[in-house]
């Protein structure tokens, strides 16, 4: 089986190399490419030493770690800088050439300029990478999409307004500096969120919605974020809040989130608000009825908070497999690729050695055939050689005056015009004599 090779990512932070990796070094399990399923994820900074000696055993620890699996090393492009850099990355060079680390897929990742910066100043490290794949920037449909999910997995709802202030967002932060692709779009979802509590306990509703009070506040933080040293920013243009009702028209593809349609997914998702226990303390004596009602409404918007907070932990969870999920179509057709290239390169193998093994058999063939050749050639020259000698015994014994050849005929030899006869006991005495 050839080599699978080694893995270059580049791409901005939140595009997904790091899931990739995790899908990957699962994918490299199932097609039984790697020994182990198992990833050791790590950085450059990391395995950056303080001192000669410590940067080369930081780097052979992680390779120990994942023998077997796969190696991500993100922000690989730190090996290349320092005082060590020489040394990291000669470690690397050497553990990729090392048969203890055979089997061994190592995965780099960081911006493209950083790492081409990295790769092209160690041409021995560079030639040592296979596979190069680029993530781009998510755009704001991308955003839109995973946000979506989002709110299918809480079993929520939102109105025509909120996505028009997420998506007034989106196409602004995807072109201002910082751009965290996934990762701003896990901060708006939790930002809104927060907003939504804070709502929702001034005013409970039976229905999770987020509105365009939760989802604005949320955008237009990030944005003075991102474009604080750029002056401050405009306040994004408002509506009157009033819920309407989406058409299908109003929204990207699957931007529009039902029960219905999300009905797999929210399998997993827990839905049940837990239980307030009202009766766990005991009210002390001289409280007011008021001042009992008021602690006993923070205690249960203190549980909700806490109950919001393990919802959120396991949608993100969930989020992530089903963005594994997405890519993992990606991934499974370039395994398919290299499992068929794999399969053409053994196909050669095979056909290589057969037609190795012909050559060999028609190599034999062909002695053993100059072998009986030589042996008939041998015997025909004998035979030539003994007719010439009873030839001139029998001239010697009975001159033809013609001169022609003699002939075997019954008990002895006749010349061919027939008229001198010499019989096999007179040519056997001259030969004996």
């Amino acid at each position: 089986t050839p080599e699978l090779g080694h893995f270059v990512f580049t791409g901005s932070p939140g595009t997904g190399k790091t899931t990739v990796a995790r899908v990957m070094a699962q994918i490299l399990f199932d097609l039984r490419l790697i020994g182990r399923k198992h990833i050791v994820e790590t950085s450059g900074l990391n395995l950056t030493g303080e001192y000669i000696g410590q940067t080369k055993k930081k780097v052979e620890e992680q390779l120990d770690a994942a023998r077997g699996g796969v190696l991500f090393i993100d922000e690989a492009y730190e090996l290349g800088k320092g005082h060590y850099s020489t040394e990291a990355c000669t470690a690397l060079v050497a553990a990729m050439t090392d048969p203890r680390y055979a089997g061994l897929v190592i995965v780099i990742a960081g911006y493209q300029a950083d790492m081409s910066d990295m790769l092209d100043s160690n041409p021995g490290l560079k030639s040592r990478f296979t596979h190069f794949f680029e993530f781009p920037d998510w755009s704001p449909a991308d955003c839109l999409d995973l946000f979506s999910k989002r709110v299918a997995l809480h079993n929520s709802s939102m109105d025509s307004r909120s996505w028009e202030a997420l998506s007034e967002g989106l196409a602004e932060l995807v072109h201002l500096d910082g751009w965290g692709n996934a990762r701003d779009v896990d901060k708006l979802w939790k930002a809104t969120l927060s907003n939504r509590a804070d709502r929702v306990a001034q005013d409970p509703e039976i229905e999770k919605t987020l509105t365009e009070s939760d989802v604005r506040p949320a955008v237009e933080a990030l944005l003075r974020a991102r474009r604080g040293s750029r002056g401050s920013v405009p306040p994004m243009r408002r509506h009157d809040h009033q819920p309407v009702q989406m058409q299908h028209s109003d929204l990207p593809s699957q931007r529009h989130v039902t029960r219905e349609n999300t009905a797999e997914e929210l399998q997993t998702a827990p839905c049940n608000e837990p239980a307030i226990d009202v009766a766990t303390e005991r009210r002390d004596d001289g409280v007011s009825d008021e001042v009992w009602a008021e602690l006993q409404q923070a205690k249960a918007d203190a549980d909700a908070r806490e109950a919001e907070r393990l919802r959120e932990l396991e949608e993100i969870r969930i989020a992530e497999e089903l963005r594994r999920a997405e890519l993992q179509r990606e991934w499974e057709a370039e395994m398919e690729r290299l499992r068929r290239e794999v399969a053409e390169q053994q196909r050669q193998e095979a056909e290589q050695r057969a037609r190795a093994a012909y050559a060999e058999k028609l190599r034999k063939e062909q002695l053993e055939w100059e072998r009986r050749r030589r042996e008939e050639e041998e015997r025909r020259q004998m035979e030539l050689r003994k007719a010439q000698a009873i030839q001139e015994k029998l001239r010697r014994i009975s001159p033809c005056p013609m001169g022609f050849a003699w002939y075997k005929t019954g008990g002895g030899w006749r010349c061919g015009g027939g008229s001198h006869f010499v019989s096999d006991a007179q040519l056997h005495a001259q030969f004996s004599s």
